[in-house]
């Protein structure tokens, strides 16, 4: 029996050129057959001879193309024959430009290459797959925007910007619109709350639990720290037994997992009241003189204490000076005497009372032991002279040798120092200018204290203010 098998191939193209073989099995014999298609679609050649007897060729290839042929290269080939061979040249080859609609669009997220978040400038691009490249619009919530060509930038984004965003692309060729799209994320932290936000002062020994929180589009990690070093990992930070030392600044960080750069900082200040505590009882510091000396005391607690000092000889006493901080007080005396004598601190506030003596021996004046300071003393003065003139935020109360302590008509004088408050000395004398405690004696110490202020309202930095306030201090080397 004859069969018939008809294989048919309608716009036919250039890719379509290869050999197409058919297979024939009649009872276990197999048959095969082979034919090549050759897709010309339509070739024009001429031959013409000149008069010299010389051949030319003429070759034009009519072809239909279609998207697919963007890529491809042509060129022509010539064989001729010479005596004894046959050779073959080529042309150089080709690509020629093809437009064709589009029939998809994308619209991708250029940069940055991470999640969005608050504050970037996001590039979203729109790329269709025709040639020429269609005319884009771009749209958010069905409100056409602004572009530059093919690209969209948003600055500053906030979420707000989050949404679909469409770019419309209408074909120069078929006159099509195709839409393609992009969802857009913008990730959020709100401020970082903590909870007590305005926490009272806390009794010693209580208990009190910190709650920090945050708003976010993303999961996140709460960290506590205190004084720059991480005290907790997570949202609650308990503080137990509460002390002097449990007071201070809080400082409760938020970040996201996923986006390190998205995180938010809040702070609460911790008061914790108690009454006053005498950390550094009465101390001698030693002056360059041998007439007079400086006695401090330190106490800590909150509300911040006052300081009252008692001294066996009331008249020794030349000067003082305060230092205050939040939750403590250092005070200063300058004192002279020339026989032993007993210095009492007495530190309180609203929740009570604590005092401390010591007995000051009159060799202690003494350790100096010269009227011309030694080398050591000379850099102490030295030191203590940096110390003075590089104060921080520090309140200084001066007070007239008389009283016991300043009035609220008193002046407070603020000072710079970076180092520690010990280093702040009184130089109560200076030579043996102020050997007698006459109504003179009074006058003077208290026109010393006046220019102290005044020294102080002139520019903290002029050398002019420095040299004034080193000397009229007592600082001042010789």
């Amino acid at each position: 029996m004859m069969g018939n098998s008809i294989l048919t191939i309608n716009a036919v193209r250039v890719s379509d050129v290869r050999d197409f073989i058919c297979h024939v099995n009649v009872d276990g014999n197999i048959g095969e057959g082979r034919t090549q298609l050759l897709a010309f679609i339509d070739v024009k050649n001429r031959l013409t001879i000149n008069s010299k007897g010389l051949y030319s060729v003429h070759s034009e290839l009519y072809l239909t193309v279609v998207k697919e042929d963007m890529d491809a290269f042509f060129h022509c080939e010539v064989t001729y024959s010479v005596p004894g061979a046959e050779k073959m040249i080529e042309s150089e080859h080709i690509n020629i430009t093809i437009h064709y609609p589009t029939s998809e669009v994308i619209v991708f997220q250029d940069s940055p290459q991470q999640l969005v978040k608050e504050g970037d400038s996001v590039e979203l691009r729109c790329q269709g797959d025709g040639n020429p490249q269609p005319v884009k619009t771009f749209m958010h919530n069905n409100e056409v925007l602004q572009t530059d060509e093919d690209r969209l930038v948003l600055h500053n984004v906030t979420r707000l910007n989050s949404g679909l965003y469409e770019c419309s692309c209408l074909d120069t060729i078929n006159f099509e619109n195709i839409i393609g799209s992009l969802n857009l994320t913008v990730h959020y932290l709100d401020p970082v709350v903590i909870i007590p936000e305005n926490t009272k002062s806390l009794d010693e020994g209580q208990d009190l639990s910190l709650t920090c929180n945050a708003l976010s589009s993303l999961a996140t990690h709460a960290f506590w720290y205190k004084d720059h070093a991480l005290l907790e990992k997570g949202n609650v930070l308990i503080l137990h037994n509460a002390s002097f030392i449990t007071a201070g600044t809080y400082l409760c960080e938020v970040v996201s997992a996923e986006l390190p750069e998205l995180k938010r900082t809040n702070t609460v200040h911790i008061r914790v009241r108690g009454k006053p505590m005498i950390t550094d009882g009465v101390a001698v510091i030693p002056l360059d003189t041998e007439k007079a000396i400086n006695v401090s005391c330190r106490a800590t607690g909150h509300p911040t204490p006052t300081i009252h000092w008692s001294l066996s000889d009331k008249q020794a006493q030349l000067g003082r000076w305060d230092t205050r901080t939040e939750n403590s007080v250092l005070s200063i005396i300058s004192i002279s005497t020339s026989s032993a004598i007993t210095a009492s601190c007495r530190a309180f506030n609203d929740l009570g009372t604590t005092e401390t003596s010591r007995q000051i021996q009159a060799s202690e004046f003494l350790l100096v032991g010269s009227n011309e300071p030694n080398n050591n003393s000379r850099n102490n003065s030295s030191n203590n002279q940096n110390n003075h003139s590089n104060n921080h935020n520090k309140q200084y109360d001066c007070y007239d040798g008389t009283k016991e302590k300043a009035s609220s008509d008193d002046i407070v004088v603020e000072m710079k120092s970076s180092k520690s408050e010990e280093a702040v000395l009184l130089q109560g004398v200076n030579g043996d200018k102020r050997a007698s405690r006459d109504q003179e004696q009074e006058q003077d110490q208290n026109q010393d204290c006046a220019s102290r202020v005044n020294d102080v309202h002139l520019q903290e930095d002029s050398p002019e203010a420095k040299i004034k306030r080193e000397r009229k201090m007592g600082f001042a080397l010789d």
